[in-house]
């Protein structure tokens, strides 16, 4: 009988620490979301349009004027 408190008490307490570990995870998880939407986030902006002719030759002259012997 002794034992069988002991194994009841084990278990339950078992539960209640499983279930005080979980609401501290989930409240740990809550404040980095919170705190991660906060900051501002910067806005992409993708340009989607072809590039003229002249670029590509201003990117040959650009190399050939450049002193680095491969371009960065």
């Amino acid at each position: 009988m002794n034992g069988t408190y002991r194994v009841l008490s084990f278990g339950i307490a078992l539960c209640v620490n499983g279930a005080a570990l979980g609401t501290v995870n989930l409240a740990m998880v809550r404040a980095n979301e919170r705190q991660r939407l906060a900051q501002p986030q910067p806005v992409s902006i993708v340009v989607t349009a072809a590039r003229p002719k002249a670029a590509h030759r201003e990117r040959h002259a650009a190399s050939e004027l450049c002193p680095l012997s491969k371009p960065i």
